[in-house]
């Protein structure tokens, strides 16, 4: 969960919703590194301060192993199937 991060995906917004989201981005938004720690977290581990078990996992914000934002599909079964195949897959290729 990278957050709400300052990022090009709104580059094409215009007027007043272009305005909100840069005085958002302004008032609170994550730098773009800050928000991809969580994604790297979560791809690769962080093996040098004994956190490999965030690879594969949700991190959230504080860069903890949580289930909490997770969406209900990840914590049933087919969820776990699927979690399974993309990151054991990824483990072993």
């Amino acid at each position: 969960n990278p957050g709400f991060c300052v990022s090009g995906l709104r580059r094409n917004l215009s007027g007043p919703i272009a305005e909100k989201m840069k005085n958002d981005e302004d008032a609170y938004a994550y730098s773009t590194e800050e928000g991809s720690r969580q994604l790297i977290y979560g791809c690769v581990g962080v093996p040098e301060g004994g956190e490999d078990a965030m690879r594969g996992a949700y991190v959230d914000l504080t860069n903890k192993v949580s289930d909490e934002g997770l969406a209900d599909y990840m914590k049933d079964e087919r969820g776990i199937k699927a979690h399974d195949l993309i990151w054991v897959g990824c483990l072993l290729s």
